[in-house]
């Protein structure tokens, strides 16, 4: 970690904001900036429908084990376990470096895989079927969110890159948890798996029109670390 540090100082040290500016207006600039930026857009449109219908299922563990599976803590760390085991086999497929077009191709893939495994899971109820579409899930799941780490960093300028990443991780961590909450009250009514297994088609449906209609988008490298002079950027 400390070797870590020292090679990233250079790239920490450089001259601060020619001026001060109001906190709001640091905060609105970033999110004109995001909705503005073509590349950073079209990942926030993939975070939001990864975030609001995908990712979920990791909070509904206990809700999974107990109710769709009819187990126990031994259940519960059996999900857990399998979940872990793909997102470890996916983090170590992302160590990779790949150019940005084949990065964002692995991206998409690896959220509607993610989804497609979760609709078969639900479809499957139980049994070690239903556990490895778990892993299966969990490999998609950390696959595509280091994908959409990284495409984030790469495409965000400098003077926007932490206000970029600081929505991302909003995103991330309140996404999930809101929609994991509805769909808990819902499930009363509707039922565990058939939200779950909905929730999973409607990402996978979002990620494939993002990538259709923003197809281009991540055709090439980026091309600008410095984002031009603008009022926003001030």
């Amino acid at each position: 970690m400390a070797l870590v540090l020292l090679g990233l100082r250079p790239a920490l040290n450089r001259p601060g904001a020619a001026r001060r500016s109001a906190f709001l207006n640091d905060v609105f600039a970033g999110y004109r900036y995001i909705a503005h930026t073509p590349p950073v857009a079209t990942i926030f449109l993939m975070v939001l429908a990864f975030s609001l219908l995908g990712r979920p299922f990791t909070e509904l563990f206990p809700a999974i084990a107990g109710k769709m599976l009819g187990g126990g803590p031994a259940m519960l760390s059996l999900l857990m376990s399998a979940q872990g085991i793909g997102a470890l086999a996916g983090g170590a497929w992302m160590l990779r470096r790949r150019p940005i077009p084949a990065l964002a191709r692995v991206t998409y893939g690896a959220g509607i895989g993610m989804a497609l495994a979760l609709v078969g899971f639900c479809l499957a109820g139980s049994g070690q079927l239903a556990i490895v579409l778990i892993a299966l899930a969990g490999l998609g799941h950390v696959m595509c969110n280091i994908g959409m780490q990284s495409l984030a960093q790469l495409f965000a300028v400098r003077e926007f890159r932490g206000r970029t990443m600081a929505l991302y991780g909003l995103i991330f961590r309140i996404g999930p948890a809101a929609s994991a909450a509805l769909i808990g009250m819902l499930a009363e009514w509707l039922g565990l798996a058939p939200l779950i297994g909905a929730a999973a088609v409607a990402c996978a449906l979002c990620l494939i029109a993002v990538a259709i209609t923003r197809r281009g988008v991540f055709t090439r490298e980026p091309t600008a670390t410095v984002a031009p002079p603008s009022r926003s950027a001030d």
